[in-house]
């Protein structure tokens, strides 16, 4: 991400957290690091698009096609000047999408138990 983006994006969510809780840019710049907590949340969203799009995949399969694109991305960043690939962010990226994919199980089994009930 450009790094005029990741600014704007962080100072949108530094804003959000400072209404909501009360807390200063300061306080929460210096106890929240943002990017680790970007990792879960979109390999999270991806776990779960995953799951959905790979119906004919074994559960195992679909773990590791998660676990490749998190090293492949991780990966890519050895190539890029000014990142660095790290074994922390991988393992954050395979929990996102693990966590993911148990939301999404999650959401449908309500989903399905909504419906049982509208149709009794």
């Amino acid at each position: 991400m450009p790094g005029s983006w990741k600014m704007t994006i962080l100072l949108d969510i530094y804003a959000f957290i400072q209404k909501i809780y009360g807390l200063t840019l300061a306080h929460f710049a210096r106890t929240v690091n943002i990017s680790k907590l970007a990792h879960p949340l979109l390999f999270g969203f991806l776990g779960g698009i995953c799951w959905l799009l790979a119906r004919d995949r074994s559960p195992f399969m679909k773990a590791a096609d998660i676990a490749m694109l998190a090293g492949a991305t991780e990966m890519m960043q050895l190539f890029v000047k000014g990142r660095t690939a790290s074994f922390l962010d991988f393992l954050l990226d395979c929990a996102g999408g693990a966590g993911g994919v148990v939301l999404f199980l999650l959401f449908i089994s309500l989903l399905r138990r909504a419906e049982k009930k509208a149709v009794i």
